[in-house]
């Protein structure tokens, strides 16, 4: 699929997990606009297990299905669920599979459909509370920059006195496109739009990996420095950008 993405209305963001974005917004990330979309290094490729050793291609909660390569030409199949105010994907047989207490979604199937709703899922906004955003940081983040910046700005089971407000608004999933997919690696673009004004339609890069039974996020640490790059674009049309229309009236 030929993919042309240039056009003067987007910024690449980069994320600061700290403590002066939580009172801001209520929320995992702030944003600070940096270079443009897609500019950092590719993030390395995990090498696959030894052949011989099948349990690593496992879904941790069971789900069924493997796929070592694939391409996405028809947005996935999938039911519609109405959650803090948008519209979030979810299928029986792809995930998620898990909910936590907190209300952090997991548990994806180890396929392309599988991998495209955990991109999916990262964008939901985790904001509503302290536990849902502190969760989202064991159990969505693989190891590495993005997920220590995420712990240590939430070092407690209870937030700080005076220096977070949870942050509730709705997301909805609107397009999807699949940069690149295999069995360990997936780079996937999701289209939002949200009831925050400052973001009304966006467009985010998510970079999953397989680890441990499971599809998580795993933020590009080849900034130059410690921080991990959020690669978050606004937008003010989807037109042009090779997302395939993705939601519930698509």
């Amino acid at each position: 699929m030929t993919d042309t993405r240039r056009h003067p209305h987007r910024r690449t963001i980069l994320l600061i997990v700290a403590a002066v974005a939580l009172v801001a917004l209520g929320g995992v990330v702030t944003w600070t606009v940096t270079t443009r979309p897609g500019g950092g290094d590719a993030i390395p490729v995990t090498p696959a297990p030894s052949a011989t050793d099948d349990s690593w291609a496992e879904s941790v909660c069971g789900l069924e299905g493997f796929e070592e390569s694939g391409e996405l030409t028809t947005a996935p199949t999938v039911s519609w669920e109405s959650v803090e105010g948008g519209q979030m994907p979810a299928s029986d047989t792809a995930g998620p599979a898990k909910i936590s207490d907190a209300g952090v979604r997991t548990c994806f199937a180890h396929t392309l459909e599988g991998a495209v709703l955990a991109a999916a899922w990262a964008e939901f906004p985790y904001g509503q509370s302290w536990a849902a955003e502190r969760g989202y940081c064991e159990e969505g983040l693989a190891e590495g920059a993005g997920q220590d910046v995420c712990r240590s700005s939430h070092p407690t089971a209870d937030p700080p006195a005076g220096n977070w407000v949870p942050t509730s608004y709705g997301v909805s999933v609107v397009g999807v496109h699949v940069e690149s997919y295999t069995a360990t690696d997936a780079v996937i673009q999701v289209g939002t739009t949200s009831t925050v004004g400052a973001y009304p339609n966006s467009v985010d890069t998510v970079r999953l990996r397989w680890v441990d039974g499971d599809w998580k996020r795993y933020y590009n640490e080849s900034t130059g420095g410690s921080l991990p790059i959020y690669e978050f674009d606004t937008v003010k049309s989807f037109d042009g950008l090779g997302l395939l229309p993705w939601g519930p009236a698509s």
